[in-house]
């Protein structure tokens, strides 16, 4: 069952009843992007705050790219490395020890504008919160996966927590949360995220290795 409430300030709250589990929940509003948050219930009442992105407040994006990444993190773990993978009959990577694949962007706040660059990590942030870019720029080079890996620091990707954006050229956004739980704490910790499939589209993974 579902009970919903609005308070003076306009905020929403729903109340629902569900068996202890794990949920993941997806959200969509005209003008946000599509969230997706994975959370553990349990038999106690859960209080949980979804807040949407605004179309218009996306920051780091290449209008020119296929589709724009942008990862976001807290104070810990320090260091959170973006890897995006591609082409799985020849796989590649771009990730912070090779930051683009085809040819060298000549500039990186628009890496899309030189020729053959096919994927490029734009914005490497390593003394935490991000924001953490990669622009894809040839969507014909997929199916595309894109992971996060806990390179360095205490806490863990979930309690950070972790965000991921990603914004495709023909508009569509997604937003995805880090599950709470299931994360070792350190630099064995892969969130898999999502993938674009060779139909380019995009699938949430959500699965952690």
């Amino acid at each position: 069952t579902i009970s919903t409430q609005t308070n003076s300030d306009n905020v929403t709250s729903e109340s629902l009843s569900l068996t202890p589990g794990i949920y993941t929940f997806e959200l969509s509003k005209t003008g946000y992007s599509t969230k997706y948050q994975t959370v553990t219930v349990t038999a106690a009442t859960t209080r949980l705050n979804f807040d949407l992105l605004s179309f218009n407040t996306a920051s780091n994006v290449n209008s020119s790219a296929f589709a724009t990444i942008i990862v976001r993190w807290g104070e810990n773990p320090r260091d959170v490395d973006s890897y995006l993978l591609f082409n799985n009959t020849n796989p590649q990577a771009v990730y912070y020890g090779n930051q683009s694949y085809g040819a060298i962007p000549s500039d990186k706040n628009n890496p899309c504008a030189t020729s053959d660059v096919v994927a490029s990590l734009d914005l490497d942030d390593t003394t935490s919160y991000g924001p953490e870019t990669t622009s894809i720029c040839d969507g014909s080079k997929g199916p595309f996966e894109f992971k996060l890996h806990h390179f360095s620091g205490s806490s863990n990707i979930g309690a950070s927590p972790t965000s991921v954006e990603l914004i495709t050229r023909n508009g569509s956004r997604y937003e995805f949360v880090a599950p709470t739980t299931g994360f070792a704490g350190n630099d064995t910790d892969v969130w898999n995220v999502f993938t674009i499939d060779s139909n380019q589209v995009v699938r949430r993974d959500n699965t952690i290795s």
